[in-house]
C-alpha cells in the first residue's frame, strides 16, 4: 500500500457561498428532496390545490404551484435568505410544532444549487411579486401578476455542482420517487387536489374530494376494495385512525403501507413492529397488509428534529405508541371478522 504523503493547507475560513452549497447538500440531495420542501411549504401555506410539474425527472425542472395564502412582496427576498422562516422563533418552538416545515433552509438551500424562480402574491394583496436566485445569488424582486398562490420553479439542479449530479439516477427513477412522496401526502391529505405530471405526462393525479378510502385504493390496487377495515382508537392523549386491508389481501413487503404522525409521513420501526405483531394471529409471518395508520400525538410527545428530511421520527414513549397501534389494529380486525361472520349465519339461517 502507497504511503500517504504528508500535505497541510493552512486553515481558513470558507467563502459563504462555499458554505451555502455544502448545507444545501444536507436539505437538497435528489429532485425528490426539492419537492418535498416546496409541498411542504405549500401545505403549510393552507393549499387546496397543488401541482408537480418535472423535466428530466426534475433534473432539468421543477415546479410546484399551489393557491396557498402566499408570501407578502417585501417579504419575498427574506424568504431566499438561510434560517428565515415564519414558523418558530427558537429551538423550543420545535417540540411545540404544528407546521411541516420550520428549518427555514428549504429555499435557500435549493436557490444554492438551482437556477431558481419565486413567484408569489399574498391574499391580502392585488398583485404579486417576481424574485430569481441562482447559485445563492438574489435578483431585486419585480412586481408580477399572478392569482393567489405560489410557484416555485427550480432549473438546472446541481448545475453548479456537477459531481452532484453524476449521483442522481435516470428520469424514470427520479419520477418514480416523486410519485411515492406525493402517494403520501394524497392520503395524508385527501382533501387538496394533487396533480404530478413528468414531461407533460400525468403521473399522479388526485380529486381532493377528501377520500382517503378512494386514494388508498387507487394507489395500493383495485384488489383492496371491500377489504379495507376501519381502524379508529384512542387512549388518550394518543390516538389512531386509518384503514388497513384485511388478512387475506396481503403483500410480501411494505410497499403499500403508510405512516403518519400529526399528518406527516414518517418511518418508524416501532410502527412496523407493532403492525406486524398485530397481524400475527390473523396471518403467517412475511406477509404484510396495506395499510394507512394515522397517529395523533401530542406535539411535544414526538422529535421530528433528526434529520433535515424530517421523515424519520423518535417518540417520546415509544412503548405507548407500540400499545395503541397493536390493540387498536387487533380490535378492529377482530371486530371485522365477528361481522363476517354474523352475515354468513345470517345468510345460513
Amino acid at each position: 500500500m502507497e504511503k500517504r504523503k504528508a500535505h497541510h493547507n493552512p486553515i481558513a475560513q470558507l467563502p459563504p457561498h462555499e458554505v451555502e452549497r455544502i448545507a444545501a447538500g444536507e436539505v437538497v440531495e435528489r429532485p425528490v428532496n426539492v419537492v418535498k420542501e416546496l409541498i411542504e411549504n405549500a401545505l403549510d401555506a393552507g393549499a387546496t390545490a397543488i401541482t408537480v410539474e418535472l423535466e428530466d425527472g426534475g433534473k432539468q425542472l421543477i415546479r410546484v404551484e399551489d393557491d396557498g395564502w402566499g408570501i407578502p412582496a417585501a417579504e419575498l427576498h427574506l424568504a431566499l435568505l438561510p434560517h428565515h422562516t415564519s414558523k418558530i422563533a427558537s429551538l423550543d418552538d420545535i417540540y411545540r410544532l404544528e407546521s411541516l416545515g420550520f428549518r427555514g433552509e428549504a429555499l435557500s438551500s435549493i436557490g444554492a444549487v438551482s437556477k431558481l424562480t419565486l413567484e408569489s402574491r399574498h391574499q391580502s394583496e392585488d398583485i404579486g411579486a417576481r424574485i430569481e436566485a441562482s447559485g445563492g445569488e438574489i435578483l431585486p424582486a419585480q412586481p408580477f401578476n399572478m392569482s393567489r398562490g405560489t410557484v416555485v420553479t427550480a432549473r438546472e439542479l446541481f448545475y453548479n455542482t456537477p459531481v452532484r449530479q453524476k449521483f442522481l439516477r435516470s428520469r424514470q427513477s427520479e419520477t418514480g420517487m416523486v410519485a411515492k412522496l406525493l402517494a403520501s401526502y394524497a392520503l395524508a391529505f385527501p382533501e387538496v387536489r394533487w396533480l404530478l405530471t413528468s414531461s407533460g405526462r400525468t403521473v399522479l393525479e388526485a380529486t381532493g374530494d377528501g377520500d382517503i378510502q378512494g386514494v388508498l385504493t387507487d394507489l395500493a390496487g383495485k384488489d383492496l376494495a371491500g377489504a379495507l377495515v376501519r381502524v379508529d382508537y384512542e387512549f388518550p392523549p394518543l390516538g389512531l385512525s386509518g384503514l388497513i386491508s384485511a388478512p387475506h389481501v396481503h403483500r410480501h413487503n411494505r410497499s403499500r403501507q403508510w405512516y403518519f404522525v400529526n399528518r406527516r409521513p414518517v418511518s418508524n420501526r416501532v410502527l412496523f413492529r407493532a403492525v406486524d405483531d398485530a397481524l400475527r394471529e390473523f396471518v403467517s409471518p412475511g406477509k404484510f397488509p396495506a395499510c394507512a395508520l394515522f397517529l395523533d400525538l401530542p406535539p411535544e410527545e414526538i422529535d421530528v428534529n433528526i434529520h433535515p428530511m424530517k421523515t424519520e421520527v423518535n417518540f417520546a414513549q415509544p412503548q405507548a405508541v407500540y400499545s395503541l397501534i397493536t390493540t387498536g389494529v387487533r380490535r378492529a380486525l377482530g371486530q371485522a371478522a365477528s361481522q363476517k361472520q354474523q352475515r354468513l349465519r345470517g345468510g345460513l339461517a
